[in-house]
């Protein structure tokens, strides 16, 4: 039974992990054209 709630617990971890690191690529991306323009428009 305890061994069956460890790994269902580790399985949440990774898919919470991936999407985690889903997350900070999407905001990468999305920053990413914002400094472009910040810079463009700083300059």
């Amino acid at each position: 039974m305890a061994l069956d709630d460890r790994i269902e617990s580790d399985r949440m971890d990774g898919m919470g992990a991936s999407h985690r690191e889903e997350r900070a690529l999407l905001d990468g991306l999305q920053t990413l054209p914002v400094n472009a323009f910040l810079t463009l428009a700083l300059r």
